[in-house]
């Protein structure tokens, strides 16, 4: 499959889930909505969530303005410690072992990131991390989470040991 067609693909899967989590309910029965009784419907909130795949990136609105986030919307952070050469691309991500503890990066896990609007895909790739992973990079910045961002959306790393800043696009 080439690489519009699977990112077409995806793009349409993740409308699809965002559809399906506006309706509130759904049926749990093959019955249709006309024969639906009020005791077949199940509240979302007790369903099993499809949560889209890792390397997805996105741009959301924070306390702290625009910023990137992944998969599941927790913000993305760079660090000032990391090593990116002058045509942009990543030489080095200097968070390993007990730094990747708190700072996990931000992980494609089958192949490239995939930009979700906002986000130019051009600017996405990925470094080969020690352990095999693939880190994604946005303009060659590797990027991670923090673990102490609490819920989706929340920009609690920024500024962090003068080193950590949200990603940006």
């Amino acid at each position: 499959m080439s690489f519009l067609r699977r990112k077409r693909w995806v793009l349409a899967a993740v409308a699809c889930v965002g559809l399906l989590g506006l309706g509130g309910v759904v049926l749990s029965s093959g019955e249709g909505p006309a024969k639906a009784k009020p005791e077949t419907l199940v509240p979302l909130a007790q369903q099993s969530p499809v949560a889209p795949p890792a390397g997805m990136v996105a741009l959301i609105n924070t306390p702290k303005g625009k910023a990137v986030a992944d998969h599941q919307g927790y913000v993305l952070y760079t660090s000032k410690k990391d090593r990116v050469s002058k045509d942009g691309k990543a030489v080095s991500s200097s968070c390993d072992a007990t730094c990747a503890k708190t700072w996990p990066p931000a992980l494609a896990e089958s192949g490239m990131p995939i930009a979700l609007p906002g986000i130019d895909p051009r600017a996405l790739g990925v470094l080969v991390r020690p352990d095999g992973g693939k880190q994604i990079t946005l303009n060659g910045h590797p990027l991670y989470r923090y673990i102490n961002d609490a819920r989706p959306g929340q920009p609690s790393g920024d500024g962090v040991e003068g080193i950590w800043q949200i990603a940006r696009p």
